[in-house]
């Protein structure tokens, strides 16, 4: 599993944050994850701690958070 940023997609000079590169196995532990650390937990969850994401450009933390 992949993550990385690509800046300036189009004539707006939006971005995007992108995780690829996966199969089944990889999403099922993804998910698994994210339930148990930030919905059951309720901890960010950093994915460059996460052994089975390789972070390219950027990294990314996921969580829960008040204005959500």
């Amino acid at each position: 599993m992949e993550l990385d940023y690509i800046g300036n997609i189009n004539e707006y000079g939006a971005s995007v944050v992108r995780l690829y590169n996966f199969d089944k196995s990889e999403s099922i532990k993804f998910r698994d994850l994210i339930e148990e650390i930030i919905v059951n937990r309720a901890l960010k969850l950093d994915l460059s701690q996460v052994d089975f994401i390789e972070g390219r450009n950027c990294n990314l933390i996921l969580g829960l958070f008040k204005t959500d």
